[in-house]
């Protein structure tokens, strides 16, 4: 597979709401670590292409290994910023390993690249560079920020001397960004001169604002504003983070539609970030239901980039496929054609099980390893700690796809047709007064209306005609969303809609009986885009 075809996959080059604003952007790179193991404190990339939605690169393994730019062997806190020219780029971080302990590093870590695969680097250690450092204990993420008065990239970072708290040093960096011109001084002073970490600053309107972490006393993030970029700095009284949960690392970028900013950061006891999303970068909403990654970053940063400059990305640290289960079992189909669907999918990777195996597997912690699970099995028996399984993992957002026949399965557990949005019932039902009798019939030509054209799951697929099974008189509940219908006498409305349950979004597909529904286009598209979406790559 060439790059284009990975870039495919990541961007699904259609039209971005970006272009219309005439931005030179259509993705995002978000540069992180994972953990505070030696072999997690490196640099990992990642992609998205609506700030939204993340996938790892390198298959979440590192894209620089740190012992060969580090003095310490670990990096950690990578800050990632576009240089004044548009075509060259900076990131600094904080050069440590954990396990030496957390008054143990003296030095960061600068680098340069004009295609953000390759980096110079340079070490700089403030202890040994510049006298009146004895006390010096630690250096923490450290950031960049052009300086447009002066022309100089100014590197502002956490430092603490033994005697003191954290505070918020700068310095600006020389020309080959390779070291600093002078001794660190410090930038902003919180009341008290209390202790503060972790600062990241952006402009908006002609003020610089400074988001930042205190330490100490009532632990969170605040903000200082200031109309210059090196002084008057105002701290703002109110906490911005919306947990309760210790958080760091917060760090703000703009979407390329212009509609606002992003306020994310580490909640680090929790292993997850928090996203939110504000305007005036003075109020925030919660936006983590709409948040996907299939990793687990700790303290980074968000870039901007160009769909050129993701493609280059993608080309040389392939994106991890996702992974799929396939569980089968209770209603036959003709295999080859059926999984030749699966193997035309570049993005995935896929097991197959049948039941009752799969569900035995669903139940076990196995289960975590997968990303997608699709469901084109009719069985009729469900355990009830199986029966849990599923409860359990829809309640933490698992990506459940079911297919054609599986609307038939588990005629005697209630909380199913809940799950799927619909079922048919192998026997009469009455519904609000009406009595439902299903039926179906083979090899059916049947018009098919795209319902949402801007949903994920079916965009860039006009309505279509295909030769397939039809269902009717199945019950589907009100609050299903629409993906497909169709006018077909003999057939239900819907053929396809995503329902929520628990904290996921379950997609049913009614489409999909045999070797000519599984060979149209448009179907196969459909079945793709169903699985890259739920898996969070849409």
């Amino acid at each position: 597979m060439n790059r284009r075809t990975y870039i495919f996959l990541i961007l699904q080059v259609t039209t971005f709401v970006v272009k219309a604003q005439n931005s030179p952007y259509q993705a995002y790179l978000f540069a992180y670590f994972t953990g505070n193991e030696k072999e997690k404190e490196a640099i990992h990339f990642a992609l998205s292409k609506d700030g939204y939605h993340y996938i790892a690169l390198n298959e979440d393994k590192p894209v620089i290994a740190s012992d060969t730019i580090s003095s310490t062997g670990g990096i950690r806190d990578p800050h990632i910023l576009r240089g004044a020219d548009g075509n060259t780029f900076y990131m600094v971080a904080t050069d440590m390993v954990a396990a030496n302990g957390w008054n143990s590093n003296r030095a960061m870590v600068l680098m340069k690249s004009t295609d953000l695969i390759h980096w110079s680097h340079a070490v700089v250690n403030i202890q040994q560079s510049y006298p009146g450092q004895d006390k010096l204990e630690r250096v923490w993420a450290p950031q960049t920020i052009y300086d447009k008065k002066k022309k100089k990239y100014m590197i502002y970072w956490a430092m603490k001397y033994s005697d003191g708290p954290d505070k918020i040093y700068y310095a600006y960096a020389n020309k080959n960004f390779t070291a600093l011109e002078a001794s660190p001084k410090q930038l902003f002073v919180s009341p008290g001169n209390k202790s503060c970490i972790d600062a990241d600053i952006i402009e908006k309107d002609g003020k610089y604002h400074l988001f930042f972490k205190t330490e100490g006393n009532g632990n969170g993030i605040k903000q200082a504003i200031s109309d210059k970029l090196l002084s008057g700095y105002i701290q703002q009284d109110t906490y911005l983070q919306q947990t309760s949960k210790p958080v760091e690392g917060s760090s703000v970028f703009p979407l390329n539609d212009g509609s606002g900013y992003i306020l994310m950061y580490d909640m680090y006891t929790s292993g997850k970030y928090q996203f939110t999303f504000s305007q005036d970068l003075q109020h925030f909403k919660v936006v983590d239901q709409d948040i996907s990654m299939d990793f687990h970053p700790r303290h980074g940063t968000v870039m901007p980039i160009t769909g050129e400059e993701a493609e280059r990305l993608a080309g040389k640290w392939k994106p991890k496929k996702i992974k799929v289960l396939i569980a089968s079992g209770g209603h036959g189909f003709e295999h080859k054609s059926f999984y030749n669907v699966f193997d035309s999918i570049p993005s995935i990777t896929y097991d197959t099980l049948t039941q009752p195996k799969a569900n035995m597997l669903i139940a076990s912690p196995e289960v975590n390893k997968y990303d997608v699970l699709v469901f084109y099995d009719m069985p009729d028996t469900i355990s009830p700690a199986q029966q849990d399984a599923y409860i359990g993992l829809l309640k933490k957002g698992a990506s459940m796809i079911f297919l054609h026949h599986s609307l038939v399965s588990y005629q005697k557990w209630p909380e199913f047709i809940k799950i799927v949005g619909g079922q048919y019932h192998t026997n009469d039902v009455v519904v609000n007064g009406d009595t439902l009798r299903t039926s179906y019939e083979h090899d059916v030509n049947i018009p098919v209306r795209i319902e949402d054209k801007n949903h994920p799951v079916t965009r860039g697929i006009d309505d279509f005609e295909i030769v397939d099974e039809v269902y009717g008189g199945v019950e589907i509940l009100r609050q299903v969303k629409p993906l497909l219908s169709t006018t077909h006498p003999k057939s239900m409305h819907y053929l396809a809609w995503i329902n929520h349950y628990g904290n996921s979004n379950v997609i049913y597909i009614q489409l999909g009986h045999g070797p000519s529904g599984y060979s149209n286009p448009n179907y196969r598209k459909l079945i793709r885009q169903a699985i890259e979406w739920s898996a969070g790559r849409l």
